[in-house]
């Protein structure tokens, strides 16, 4: 999927950071504009302290310290919340 993802960035020229590795474990050296967890990824970890990790990493690297988009790919509908 990252793959496919790629091609279609660099088709389109648009310039994308793509990442796979476990959302429990998310850091990076600078803010986000968009962290993107398709396929209700989230409901798939098996715990709430899980779920609850991955939030606290999300936070400190999202522009708006915490605060963000959720989309839901599905009905390509996006809500800020803040």
């Amino acid at each position: 999927m990252l793959e496919h993802a790629r091609d279609r960035a660099v088709e389109a020229g648009v310039d994308l950071d793509l990442r796979e590795g476990d959302m429990r474990d998310l850091a990076l050296d600078a803010l986000a504009a968009l962290i993107y967890c398709p396929f209700r990824a989230l409901l798939h970890l098996p715990t709430w302290a899980d779920r609850r990790r991955t939030f606290e990493r999300v936070a400190p690297i999202s522009p708006r310290g915490g605060e963000g988009n959720i989309v839901r790919t599905r009905t390509l509908q996006a809500r800020s919340y803040g």
